[in-house]
């Protein structure tokens, strides 16, 4: 990676790992973003997390992956430098007061196709994200091009045996993850992703969220049950040995939320029924019957996309 000389002209936000902040390569005059990452133990030095990071990264080349640029580290602190875009998922899902919300069907299917393409890429090299979520999804306003972006939670997995952890507060938002997860699996794949952009695509939708984020994981996990009904060994061979299975199982029973089904959720979003069809496909409870990102690429509701 070659170095950047570059000047940090303003904050973007604060992330998990650090500051984002948005600048010019001083050389090229290119708009930049810059990930800064304290250096918290001089001994240690680069932290742990931002070497795994940079070292997946680097095996990530393609148009729907956010690119780093290059990593350089300072005194107190490493600044990862990454291409930059104008927006994300989050703004145009949820416009700030009096500005039109812009994200209709033929665009919604557009960014689906190409999150789809970039997960696709993580995917085929046993790489999960772990963290798909409108935010996480950058977008260049002018050219409509989509970067999955935020990489800090990527994982090497190795299929559905692989043991990755759980680790809850801090895999994604709790109301885009997997009910594998919620429910204490520490086996899990890309599949978990998959369920991830089933929220997204809802939210896309519908504008709202499908499930609550700051909710325990039992709670959520009702709300999930609430649409496609508790599982089962039949469902879902094995889910009853997940450790929090039996407790939600419970908690399900005295339940009195509000029983719901996919199609009514989607109904007022003007949702084809192929479309439909595709969310169910993602937003299916066994992880080894949900669909792989390679047969939801090529679902009937994105082909025309594959001709674009």
């Amino acid at each position: 990676m070659e170095e950047i000389q570059y000047e940090k002209m303003g904050m973007i936000k604060q992330g998990n790992l650090g500051y984002f902040h948005w600048g010019i390569n001083t050389k090229t005059k290119q708009i930049i973003a810059i990930q800064t990452v304290p250096i918290t133990d001089k001994l240690e030095g680069v932290p742990r997390s931002v070497l795994d990071e940079v070292s997946l990264v680097k095996g990530l080349q393609h148009t729907n992956i956010i690119r780093l640029l290059a990593v350089q580290v300072q005194e107190n602190t490493v600044d990862l430098i990454y291409e930059h875009t104008n927006t994300d998922l989050h703004r145009l899902i949820h416009p700030a007061p009096g500005k039109n919300r812009i994200i209709k069907p033929p665009l919604i299917k557009k960014i689906l196709y190409q999150v789809l393409s970039g997960l696709s890429n993580y995917h085929s090299r046993k790489i999960i994200h772990r963290d798909i979520k409108p935010r996480n999804v950058l977008i260049d306003t002018d050219t409509l091009v989509v970067k999955i972006a935020d990489l800090w939670l990527t994982k090497k997995f190795c299929g559905q045996g692989c043991r990755l952890g759980t680790e809850l507060t801090r895999v994604g938002n709790r109301g885009t993850r997997a009910p594998e997860i919620l429910l204490g699996a520490t086996n899990y794949s890309g599949s978990a992703d998959i369920w991830s952009v089933g929220c997204l695509f809802y939210e896309m939708m519908t504008g709202k969220l499908l499930f609550s984020e700051n909710t325990l994981a039992g709670d959520t996990l009702c709300e999930i049950f609430s649409i496609f009904g508790m599982p089962t060994e039949d469902t879902w061979p094995g889910v009853t040995f997940l450790p929090g299975y039996h407790s939600v199982r419970q908690q399900f029973l005295v339940y009195k939320g509000e029983k719901k089904n996919i199609m009514s959720l989607c109904s007022d979003a003007g949702l084809e029924e192929v479309g439909v069809e595709l969310l169910s496909k993602m937003l299916c409870m066994n992880p080894s019957a949900r669909v792989s990102t390679e047969d939801a690429i090529k679902d009937p509701y994105l082909m025309d996309m594959m001709a674009v």
